[in-house]
């Protein structure tokens, strides 16, 4: 059956219920969907939409042309996401989020997490120097949801609508974020010419593990529109790249995923190169919310203007020492938001063998790039360029380290379109940073 008319919505966004059936399968029994990856085979007249359940479990796929059996497997999804609430607020954004159980939260979904025991705190956090500004020129943003704060023994959940679901799509294998590919690389995905990746690097081998990474970024707001996005973030991974297990953390403007022009904070991950895993934020099971009051998907307010002031924002992904989950902990509160456990990882569970600080672009499908950072090439000053300061790792003593210039990689992709500026390490307030970003454009 085709659906001709979603073709071009499919493609980015195309979304798979559970329990899909062909017509003449409809009394068979179907494993209820935790994390769905969606396949998009397209052919001369039709797209087919083929899901493949997390955990490894395969539905039959099927073309949908009727809105009805659509809307039916839509809220059968929405069930299994939106848990029942003690609580609910609506944010300044627009945001629903509700007050869901800490122990019924929809992460605990998961297969790998049926008998998995909440951690509330990390068991240690590695030391580090507090954000103290150089000038009142600089500033914390702040991502508190104002005057909502679930109670206790609730955690925030964004609640997820049936537009959410339509145009949920996992990054796949958009993103060329293994260090170890390179952009001319003949296993380089076909899929990758619209993105522009800017990345400063830490590489170490298997034998010495990196257990986490962070910086202080200041936070921009960039022109974006529909299917463009535009950030600045932090990665941890490990593994073959067709198996990348891989953390992302950071701020982003992407209309498409959160229906607004919002600076926003986000997170991804998977656990097989965005196989059959993987999803922003809480759209699919995996985070574990911890903190009552902040999620992966809140607005970051204020932002930086060109020239000042400057808002910046502290984000740190760490695996505890004892339990091996990967925390995010954000903001010069050290807000612990929550962690992904280390069952979802085969490979990060042992730590990551690289970590990377950059950002990333994705263009529209006119071939144009949006801004990156300032919107600015960083060729001025830090009140006019998009840094990350204070960049460190968590070294295999689970100690937090300066960066050593020996184990830096630079990479641009396009220096037409963005550029990057390794401003190497300086005592006191900025210590290892760098600057970044660039006007975007016809960057093919």
């Amino acid at each position: 059956m085709c659906f001709q008319k979603r073709e071009q919505e499919a493609r980015h966004w195309g979304f798979c219920g559970d329990g899909m059936t062909h017509q003449d399968d409809k009394d068979e029994e179907h494993p209820t969907v935790a994390d769905v990856f969606l396949i998009l085979v397209k052919h001369e007249k039709c797209v087919e939409m083929r899901c493949e359940l997390n955990h490894g479990v395969k539905a039959r796929g099927i073309g949908i042309s009727e809105e009805k059996e659509d809307l039916e497997l839509i809220k059968r999804q929405l069930k299994i996401l939106n848990k029942p609430a003690v609580k609910s607020f609506v944010t300044e954004e627009g945001d629903i989020h509700d007050c869901v159980d800490i122990h019924k939260q929809p992460a605990l979904d998961h297969p790998l997490l049926k008998n998995h025991k909440i951690q509330m705190r990390p068991s240690s956090f590695p030391r580090r120097v507090t954000n103290e500004t150089s000038s009142s020129t600089i500033k914390s943003a702040h991502i508190k949801l104002k005057r909502n704060k679930c109670p206790p023994g609730t955690v925030p959940i964004r609640r997820t609508s049936k537009e959410d679901l339509i145009r949920a799509k996992s990054l796949s294998r958009e993103f060329e974020t293994s260090i170890s590919q390179q952009s001319t690389s003949p296993a380089r995905p076909q899929n990758l010419e619209l993105i522009f990746v800017q990345r400063v690097s830490l590489k170490v081998d298997d034998k010495a593990p990196v257990h986490g990474a962070s910086a202080i970024i200041n936070v921009y707001n960039p022109p974006v529109r529909g299917s463009q996005f535009s950030t600045a973030q932090i990665w941890v991974q490990n593994g073959p790249y067709d198996k990348l297990n891989m953390i992302q953390a950071g701020w982003m403007v992407y209309p498409d995923l959160y229906h607004d022009n919002q600076t926003r904070l986000f997170t991804y991950w998977t656990g097989d190169g965005s196989q059959k895993t993987g999803c922003y934020n809480t759209i699919c099971n995996g985070f574990v919310q911890t903190d009552r009051m902040l999620t992966p998907s809140s607005a970051i307010k204020p932002v930086s203007v060109y020239g000042g002031p400057i808002y910046e924002i502290y984000i740190g992904i760490y695996q505890d020492q004892v339990s091996g989950n990967w925390w995010l902990v954000v903001t010069s509160d050290n807000i612990h938001v929550g962690y992904w456990p280390k069952n979802l990882f085969p490979d990060l569970s042992l730590g990551a063998d690289s970590v990377v600080w950059g950002a990333l672009t994705q263009a529209s499908a006119d071939g144009i790039s949006p801004p990156m950072g300032s919107g600015h090439f960083p060729f001025d000053d830090h009140l006019h360029s998009c840094y990350a300061r204070n960049v460190k790792y968590v070294n295999k003593a689970y100690q937090d380290m300066d960066l050593v210039e020996s184990h830096l990689k630079e990479h641009e992709d396009n220096k037409n379109c963005y550029d990057l500026k390794n401003d190497g390490f300086q005592q006191g307030y900025w210590r290892n940073s760098f600057r970044f970003g660039g006007p975007g454009g016809k960057c093919n």
